[in-house]
């Protein structure tokens, strides 16, 4: 788990690139294509993922940049671009897929990343598993979900999405976004041109 960096402690990183990591070994649940970070207080600002990738034909893999799995990290003024998850059923996050609580994610930039499956993937971009995760000035632009959910971001639990810009991201449901849950607060946010081609399956889709 994580192609270029696996982590059980605290990491504060900074201006550093991660570009064309991946984990693709024949198994099921692929963690983190570039870093798997499993801590509490990480910080990571001002950094590059670029077209790291996660999977192979099995199932199950999250988090095509970053596998984040702690509470209280801060990830700020990074650019996540072309980052991908492959498998066969239930990929999640081209970029990122967070599962803690209040962690915070202000002004970074996710392009282009995505997620191809046979069945059942969600989050092209971002997946949010916990609550009190604050999401700020972030811009999400062309990321996608081939025959899945939530073009951008797939949310579950009391969240705030506030002052980003969504902008022609794709789906079969949530164009830009599907939330999971009927909790959360999505407040002040751009959705420009993002295509959903049907709203099955989802409590709040944008």
């Amino acid at each position: 788990q994580g192609g270029g960096l696996h982590s059980n402690q605290r990491v504060a990183i900074y201006s550093s690139l991660f570009s064309n990591n991946s984990v693709n070994r024949n198994a099921n649940d692929l963690r983190g294509g570039a870093a798997y970070l499993a801590a509490n207080g990480n910080l990571i600002s001002s950094s590059q993922f670029i077209n790291n990738s996660l999977g192979t034909t099995m199932s199950n893999h999250q988090g095509g940049a970053i596998y984040l799995a702690g509470n209280s990290s801060t990830l700020t003024g990074n650019t996540f671009k072309g980052n991908t998850v492959i498998g066969g059923f239930t990929v999640q996050a081209g970029a990122i897929y967070v599962l803690g609580n209040n962690n915070a994610f202000t002004n970074n930039a996710f392009a282009n990343n995505g997620l191809t499956s046979l069945s059942n993937p969600y989050g092209g971009a971002v997946v949010i598993a916990g609550a009190g995760n604050m999401l700020t000035r972030n811009s999400f632009s062309t990321n996608f979900v081939n025959n899945g959910h939530g073009g951008a971001i797939n949310m579950t639990g009391n969240n705030t999405l506030a002052y980003n810009h969504f902008t022609q991201n794709s789906s079969k449901s949530g164009g830009a976004m599907r939330n999971q849950s009927t909790l959360g607060t999505v407040t002040h946010n751009n959705f420009y041109s993002n295509i959903s081609t049907t709203n099955t399956n989802a409590t709040n889709v944008w």
